[in-house]
């Protein structure tokens, strides 16, 4: 049957005149014993008074006003439309589902409760706000809730006195997260010591090696030494700025210029295909 009271209390707002008969004199205050619980004076109860009240409620009821009234009260047919921002999340990821609930007619939003729900399951249930007759609900599910495939969601609207319920879907895909590339840095030999001048003057010699070991090719976009960028000569020094899926890339380099003894740190960033982001750095020992 459902909660009358909201449409009880429309009645006696004035908008059905008649339905109910104020009752404003009275009380129902009776003797009670001091120290007991709301019990401040000996006397516990309420007065009546104009309107809803704790002594007689909205009143006495004309029963014929009554049943002529609610026969007469105009009942609006409801939409509603369910979205999910954004359709796609890993299984890591969250979703916010937004369902609206609009009024057939009029001005006068719906109220109430949406329920979200995948098959059987529950996903949570929130409370309707809004004006100009409409109204939104939202809650925010994550892709553990889901299944890891694409998910048929279904907003249901529970209704009012004077509004029907209404229900719509919304399809919310879960992935599998896209695989990583995994790259590993290493420096021979470690540390690095200064030996005489070679042709070019560099009195360091070392090589710098990328091994990609989770099976996933990535680009080189950033090289730096010493704080210094070199991301413009990653080609030139490694011969390309692809790292092949389980593969190796190398570059064979000198140094001078380097106080010692120091510590230098290598750091190498990247791009995989899904758009990742990753950065590996190294310390070398820089030795006499």
């Amino acid at each position: 049957m459902g909660n009358i009271n909201p449409k009880l209390y429309g009645m006696a707002a004035g908008a059905a005149a008649g339905v109910f008969h104020d009752v404003t004199t009275g009380d129902n205050i009776v003797p009670c014993q001091m120290g007991t619980p709301d019990c401040a004076d000996g006397h516990f109860g309420y007065k009546a008074g104009v309107g809803y009240d704790l002594v007689t409620g909205l009143g006495s009821v004309d029963a014929n006003n009554l049943v002529t009234v609610w026969a007469g009260i105009p009942v609006s047919s409801t939409t509603t439309t369910l979205t999910a921002s954004p359709a796609t999340i890993t299984a890591g990821g969250s979703a916010v589902l937004t369902a609206t609930v609009k009024a057939a007619s009029g001005t006068r939003s719906p109220t109430g409760t949406v329920s979200f729900t995948l098959g059987s399951l529950l996903l949570g249930d929130a409370t309707l706000s809004g004006s100009g007759g409409s109204a939104s609900a939202s809650i925010t599910v994550f892709g553990g809730q889901l299944l890891t495939a694409s998910n048929t969601i279904q907003a249901a609207y529970s209704g009012s006195p004077i509004f029907t319920p209404s229900s719509g879907t919304a399809t919310l895909s879960v992935g599998t997260p896209a695989a990583t590339s995994a790259v590993a840095v290493t420096v021979t030999p470690n540390p690095v010591h200064q030996q005489a001048p070679a042709a070019n003057g560099a009195t360091f010699s070392f090589t710098i090696q990328l091994n990609e070991t989770a099976g996933v090719a990535t680009t080189i976009t950033g090289f730096t030494f010493g704080g210094v960028s070199y991301a413009s000569s990653i080609a030139s020094f490694f011969g390309s700025t692809t790292l092949p899926a389980h593969g190796t890339l190398a570059a064979s380099l000198g140094s001078k210029n380097i106080a010692v003894p120091s510590s230098q740190v290598i750091v190498f960033s990247g791009r995989d295909p899904s758009g990742a982001m990753w950065t590996q750095q190294i310390a070398v020992q820089f030795l006499p």
